[in-house]
């Protein structure tokens, strides 16, 4: 499905230690959104809903797609980079044909 760089594996696991309380995993989906259409989405959820992709990472941490998303993010890569001034998660994505400006949407 999507590989998950070793840095985006930690980032992942220090964001669930402070998770709201009842929280099972972390989050990606695609919304349409953005001046290209699609838009990555992180968050945490309390259950799993049917036909979610969950993956377990090597700190044991989960990471849910809902179905819907994993047809955009096949072959992806997520990462997590820290720059002096900013950090932010970035999906190098084989899919996306075209991205905004401002990088916060990418179209298909």
């Amino acid at each position: 499905m999507i590989r998950l760089t070793k840095t985006a594996e930690n980032r992942i696991f220090s964001l669930m230690k402070s998770a709201p309380e009842g929280s099972v995993a972390f989050h990606i989906k695609i919304r349409e959104r953005g001046c290209t259409g699609l838009s990555y989405v992180f968050n945490y959820i309390n259950e799993y809903s049917n036909g979610d992709e969950i993956i377990t990472l090597s700190n044991g941490c989960k990471v849910v797609i809902d179905s819907k998303s994993c047809l955009y993010l096949i072959g992806s890569e997520l990462d997590y980079i820290e720059e002096e001034l900013s950090s932010r998660f970035i999906f190098k994505n084989p899919n996306a044909k075209g991205y905004c400006g401002c990088g916060e949407s990418f179209r298909i």
